[in-house]
């Protein structure tokens, strides 16, 4: 054998196959789109009129955490807000159909 044909090789090739994994985005149609949420008289004194449309639950909290009202509610509802003490407290409104939550922040005079 000569010293030149001593290191070549013929042609090759090289065949593999690649899975990536994927992940899957949602896409939130506009018929899904969050309506906004009609609450008044805000601030308040006695109670606060909340515009809603089917089955939610209403959770209304301090903002210290503490839970301070949290009922379902069927449709528009009235909110006794009488015996809360002045402040600030948040809600948030979940559609029991839809799943959509509903955020916003009720001010008590």
């Amino acid at each position: 054998m000569s010293p030149d044909m001593a290191w070549t090789t013929p042609p090759f090739s090289i065949s593999f196959s690649l899975t990536l994994p994927f992940a899957a985005v949602a896409v939130k149609p506009a018929a899904m789109q969050v309506e906004p949420l009609t609450i008044y008289p805000n601030p308040s004194v006695h109670s606060v009129t909340i515009e809603n449309k089917g089955i939610a639950l209403l959770t209304v909290t301090a903002l210290d955490g503490k839970v301070v009202e949290k009922l379902t509610v069927h449709g528009n509802v009235v909110l006794d807000v009488s015996a809360y003490p002045s402040g600030v407290y948040l809600y948030a409104l979940e559609n029991q159909q839809s799943k959509q939550i509903r955020r916003g922040k009720l001010v008590k005079n």
